[in-house]
């Protein structure tokens, strides 16, 4: 049925959440970032978080820029996500090696770090958040996140599994929300459903999104506000990629027509490359007032 993205409210408006089902994007995401199963899953796992904090924006000049950085073999996760929640993200080990075994697949990101989110209005200076990392397990430190930079107490569960083969057979996720208003019973009758929200890759095999919402929210006065396609999307081009070598000022530009005559540029999201001749370089250093 394709990717889909629910936003709604319960309880009269009490409470509100997003949940995903991101199959199709992370199967993108895993065909351009070339990563093992390992990666694949926190990769999904980063860029369908990602996805569903795109849909908490309120303007479409808005945007997200995600980091998670734990010392971890996986290295760094990044994500760049709109208000359509059209999402783009890299790891920067794509292969780190992992027994599941012996270690929980969080070790791979580590704890030594934080997750820092961007948010860029449109206007001169972003608004900047952060918290510490907890434990290296995507939706916990996202839920920590929400609670320590936002003082927004959230439920937060992440899910990608995948087959004999390394395809993605599900993926998704949920974000549950009390607005400050919200009684403390309504509180409490959330949270005696939460175990039923701890593995929706496991849900998504039985149920679809809309369904498993459904069902997860039975006499809680579900309203779906909107209903949105998430997508893996890179909108880089050369024409942006040019504006980010002006960007490194006439010296940088110099050395890189005297050293190497030319560029190459590659971009991590879609592993695209593009190359600038000399004369191409020397025509940007030319439009640098």
């Amino acid at each position: 049925m394709g990717d889909l993205l629910l936003r709604g409210t319960l309880y009269k408006a009490n409470i509100r959440f997003f949940a995903i089902d991101s199959r199709d994007m992370v199967t993108e995401a895993q065909k351009l970032q070339l990563t093992n199963p390992a990666a694949t899953i926190l990769l999904g796992r980063f860029i369908t978080m990602a996805a569903m904090m795109g849909a908490m924006l309120k303007s479409d000049k808005e945007s997200f820029t995600i980091t998670m950085d734990g010392g971890g073999p996986a290295g760094r996760l990044v994500a760049s996500v709109n208000s359509k929640s059209r999402v783009k993200g890299y790891i920067t080990n794509p292969d780190p090696v992992f027994d599941e075994n012996t270690a929980a697949i969080g070790s791979l990101v580590g704890k030594d770090g934080k997750i820092s989110v961007v948010r860029d209005t449109g206007l001169k200076t972003p608004y900047i958040g952060q918290s510490k990392l907890i434990s290296g397990e995507i939706a916990e430190d996202f839920a920590y996140y929400f609670s320590v930079s936002e003082q927004k107490p959230s439920l937060v569960s992440l899910g990608v599994t995948l087959d004999e083969k390394a395809v993605v057979s599900t993926s998704g996720g949920i974000i549950v929300q009390p607005m400050p208003q919200c009684p403390d019973e309504l509180i409490d009758r959330l949270e005696a459903r939460a175990m039923l929200m701890s593995d929706i890759s496991r849900q998504l095999e039985i149920f679809d999104l809309e369904g498993y919402v459904k069902a997860l929210f039975r006499d809680m006065d579900l309203n779906i506000h909107d209903r949105l396609v998430p997508e893996y999307k890179c909108d880089c081009s050369r024409e942006k990629v040019a504006g980010v070598i002006r960007s490194l000022g006439k010296d940088e530009i110099r050395d890189m027509i005297e050293k190497d005559r030319g560029a190459e540029v590659n971009c991590h999201f879609c592993r695209k490359s593009y190359h600038f001749t000399q004369d191409e370089l020397e025509n940007i250093l030319g439009d640098i007032k």
